[in-house]
């Protein structure tokens, strides 16, 4: 079993709140800097690479991750 987290690129994170329907949130309080469980997500290989992809609904974003596996 394994359990992890994820992050996004906080100018992504930004863009995806200020639009609908997650707008009425509001921008998120926290930032990947300030996040006490995010260290720093480039260096730790948790940061997701994004791109633009096309989906069965239109636009969308594909997200890559590295992930090593090491059995103890």
């Amino acid at each position: 079993m394994l359990t992890s987290q994820l992050f996004f690129d906080d100018e992504y994170t930004g863009s995806v709140f200020a639009a609908d329907p997650y707008a009425v949130n509001g921008l998120p309080d926290t930032i990947n800097a300030t996040d006490g469980f995010a260290g720093d997500p480039a260096a730790d290989g948790t940061l997701l690479h994004l791109g633009a992809a096309g989906t069965d609904n239109g636009v969308g974003t594909l997200a890559l991750l590295n992930l090593g596996v090491v059995g103890v």
